[in-house]
């Protein structure tokens, strides 16, 4: 029997193609962890989204338009794509060739911090979604500085967290960075890469050419 486990809801628009909301699929997942009695009770939340840009790349949908459906993945397109934008060979053939799954947010209650249940909880959904997505990216942004619903609010204790930024900040990339995300210059959005696709980024920044198949 796990400690922990994550319990995920899909859900995605039934829309017609011309719109690009059928090409994103949000991910709602609860956390459950054992408690004294052996019952799994809820520990916490995560949110997040899978866009998928290959069908979008196929159905000719402009790929801006799948990111620009909510303020949180448009901030994302513009930090690769937009005004002063600068993505090395890798991450652009990547984001070009293979879909994109975004980590939206991780919290943890109060009661059960200290066990590294969101730590545990994001690579247990890195390991169930990322098969068809090549990279996974999320943005650095401590939960204390954040909204929420006031019952929400209530069971995470957020008055109990470190009410500075860039301590909080630090804190949480160095956290992100055990499961091996990486930073992106001089900003707060972190990235992973699959497996498969990290030996192609590999090979693309080396400037060795790449199977013909990729």
């Amino acid at each position: 029997m796990f400690d922990s486990y994550v319990e995920y809801k899909l859900s995605s628009s039934l829309t017609s193609k011309a719109a690009p909301e059928h090409l994103r699929r949000e991910i709602s997942g609860t956390i459950r962890s054992l408690n004294l009695d052996d019952q799994y009770e809820e520990a916490g939340r995560l949110t997040a989204t899978i866009l998928d840009l290959q069908r979008a790349a196929a159905e000719g949908v402009d790929r801006r338009a799948v990111f620009a459906h909510d303020r949180n993945t448009l901030e994302i397109w513009e930090h690769l794509y937009g005004r002063g934008a600068s993505l090395d060979v890798g991450l652009a053939k990547l984001l070009e060739r293979g879909n994109l799954i975004v980590i939206d947010k991780i919290a943890v209650y109060h009661k059960h911090r200290g066990r590294n249940l969101a730590l545990r909880a994001l690579a247990d959904t890195l390991r169930s979604f990322r098969a068809n997505c090549d990279l996974a990216i999320l943005k650095v942004y401590p939960l204390q500085f954040s909204k929420g619903s006031a019952s929400f609010d209530i069971r995470l204790r957020m008055d109990l967290l470190p009410r500075d930024w860039d301590t909080s900040r630090a804190k949480l990339k160095a956290h992100y960075q055990k499961l091996g995300f990486q930073c992106r210059p001089d900003s707060d959005f972190m990235f992973i890469a699959s497996d498969e696709a990290h030996e192609r980024l590999t090979t693309w920044r080396s400037g060795a050419k790449g199977p013909s198949s990729v």
